[in-house]
């Protein structure tokens, strides 16, 4: 055999050793892939405690058991829910024979207001390929109508603080120590059925260039109040939860 034959036939087996690595290569990571579900939501009651499920997938059923280490994205913007409120485990088990494993997320529905998330993923390891991070929404159980107030404040936010009051002249919620600069202020309550006054004031005495709302999320976002302009000290306006 001559030289040129031994350097192809050096070649074709060299690109076949290749491809069967690859081949190898993509069939380990199909097997070692594992991914939490893609949505989750918990709905809580104010002040109380709940406990939701999460599931995690795995591409394959395996016939020993499998353990992930679940990791916390503790950045403000990935979870806004104070860690004193959320307790999840620091692993999860895919049983053998199956290819599903559940964890339980336990939450206190404390000041959720518009809402709050928790940003969770498995974390990767060697050999283990994982999927995209699971953002668990918390909002608020309601009874009642969930209504949100809305500001857009001027530029001195500080001078802006505001109450509701229901017909029985009891304190619901307030709102105050906002910072000049602060763009906007929202927040959600859930209200029973009744009459309602909602309060803005202003320190300076001229009010607000900007402009406040209350809306009804369960009547589809009905505006119940909204304003603005020069009310001096203070205005006060009334609607009704039916």
């Amino acid at each position: 055999m001559n030289f040129r034959k031994i350097t192809i036939l050096s070649a074709i087996f060299a690109l076949f050793t290749i491809m069967v690595g690859c081949n190898e290569d993509d069939d380990n990571e199909a097997l070692n892939y594992a991914s939490l579900e893609m949505s989750n939501n918990i709905e809580v009651e104010a002040n109380a405690t709940k406990t939701g499920s999460v599931k995690v997938y795995a591409s394959a059923v395996m016939s020993y058991d499998r353990t992930y280490s679940i990791v916390v994205n503790t950045a403000p913007t990935a979870t806004t829910m104070p860690a004193s409120d959320y307790t999840v485990p620091a692993t999860v088990t895919i049983p053998a024979n199956s290819n599903v494993g559940t964890f339980n997320v336990t939450v206190t529905g404390n000041n959720l207001g518009t809402g709050k998330k928790i940003a969770l993923n498995l974390a990767a390891a060697p050999g283990i390929y994982v999927g995209k991070p699971l953002t668990i929404n918390v909002t608020e159980f309601c009874n009642g109508s969930k209504v949100k107030i809305d500001f857009l404040f001027d530029d001195y936010a500080s001078e802006t603080s505001w109450e509701l009051i229901d017909e029985n002249s009891n304190l619901v919620a307030s709102g105050d120590g906002y910072a000049d600069g602060d763009a906007s202020f929202s927040t959600q309550l859930c209200l029973a059925a009744g009459h309602y006054y909602f309060v803005i004031y202003d320190s300076y005495g001229d009010g607000m260039t900007g402009t406040y709302t209350v809306s009804n999320l369960s009547d589809s976002g009905a505006i119940l109040v909204t304003g603005g302009g020069d009310f001096g000290t203070d205005i006060t306006e009334e609607f009704d939860i039916n």
